[in-house]
Formats: structure tokens, sequence, C-alpha cells
């Protein structure tokens, strides 16, 4: 594609990606200028800090909008809720670009690496979310007084049982966790039609399994596994 005189490629390449992704047959939403600048705003402000502070392996821009911001967006389609809990949240994503897509959601980022934490709470200022998104530096199981979450969100984070484990006393009836995977035969206690986790089988039920392609992640395999609580 050839670009406009005094076009930004990063946003360009976020539009391409974009409209290249797939997530199972849930409709995507436009991704408006706007927004591709304010996520490409986000991509070069980790590319700064991770000169310094060795946040991620990614090395370029070009490879963090493909394997990160791409991968994080496909939570965007199919997310309802309101208030979401992003845990281990590192560098942000995806809980940071859904809300700079969302203008309306509030995201909480819980990161206990205190120089993930550090970068968080900058780029939270620098791209004008203090309003409504916020970090906690410590270990979710040790967080305490919060109102329950509508959304859960894990993105390399750990096992899915581990993770609704580690969550289930932020949660309430309805909850929903979304848990961003790789091989679904890699998950235990899950197939296509159901979830039985060992201590909270009843409570809980498996929504739907979204697989994505179209980013290099979702290449190998990338699917987005959506679970409820229902008691």
């Amino acid at each position: 594609m050839r670009l406009a005189a005094g076009s930004d490629p990063l946003v360009e390449l976020l539009q391409r990606g974009w409209s290249g992704l797939s997530i199972g047959s849930v409709p995507r939403p436009d991704l408006s200028g706007a927004q591709a600048e304010a996520l490409a705003k986000f991509a070069r402000l980790l590319f700064q800090w991770n000169q310094v502070h060795s946040l991620t392996a990614v090395e370029t821009l070009e490879a963090y909008v493909d394997r990160h911001l791409l991968d994080g967006l496909s939570a965007w389609p199919g997310l309802k809720a309101q208030r979401l809990c992003d845990v281990g949240s590192g560098t942000g994503v995806p809980g940071l670009p859904l809300a700079l897509v969302m203008p309306g959601l509030e995201v909480t980022l819980v990161e206990r690496v205190a120089r993930k934490a550090a970068f968080l709470r900058h780029a939270i200022a620098q791209l004008g979310l203090a309003g409504r998104v916020t970090v906690c530096q410590q270990d979710v199981r040790d967080l305490r007084g919060l109102q329950p979450y509508e959304m859960m969100v894990s993105r390399a984070f750990a096992a899915l049982e581990s993770f609704i484990d580690w969550t289930f006393h932020l949660s309430m009836p309805g909850t929903q966790w979304l848990y961003m995977a790789g091989k679904l035969s890699e998950i235990k206690y899950l197939n296509q039609n159901s979830y039985h986790h060992p201590q909270q089988m009843d409570a809980l039920v498996l929504d739907r399994i979204e697989p994505v392609t179209g980013t290099p992640m979702a290449s190998a395999e990338r699917n987005l596994v959506w679970i409820r609580r229902l008691t």
C-alpha cells in the first residue's frame, strides 16, 4: 500500500492489521483514525521506555503492533463490560488498548513488577486516561476492598484454572473471564462445549470459544475463551 504524503506508517499498519483480523463470527468494529493514532502513541511510549527498562522482548514498533496491540484488540468486538480488570497487565495489553478504543470502559491494571507498573502509570498520564484507568501494583490474590468486576482478562499470565482461582474473590454472578489462549488442547478441563473447573465446577459455564486469525500471533493458534460465573 502506498502511503499518503505526511501519513503515519504506524497508524496505517494498525488500520491494515485490524481490517485483516477475524474473531470468530463476531462483527469487527471500525477502527477510526483517531483511535489508531492513540494506539500508535501508546506503542511509541512503550518503545521509548523499553530501550531503558526492558519491558518486553519485542524489539521493533512494527512487531509490537502485530504481536501485541492487534492481539489485545481482538477482545474488543465481544466485550460488553463497563468495568474490567486486566490481570498481570505487563505492558498494558489488552487493558490500555481497550480503554483507548472504548471511551466508556473503566480499567484496573494489576501488575506487581515495579518497572512495569511505573510505565503503566506514565502511559495512563500521557494518554489522558487518568480518570478511568488505574494501576494496582500488587499480587491479584491480595487485592481487597474493590467492587466486583464485570470482566477479568488475562493474556500470558497463568493457566486458566489459576487465573480463575486467583481472581474469583473479585467476581460476582455474571462476571466473565476472558482467557486469551494459544492452543486449546493445552488448556486443562476444557473441551469445545464445556469447562469443568476443579474447584468452581457448578459456578462456571463456558460461554464460547472464538478463534482469532489475521495476526502473526494468531497464525500459530489463537483463541478467546469466555467463561461466565453463574452463582
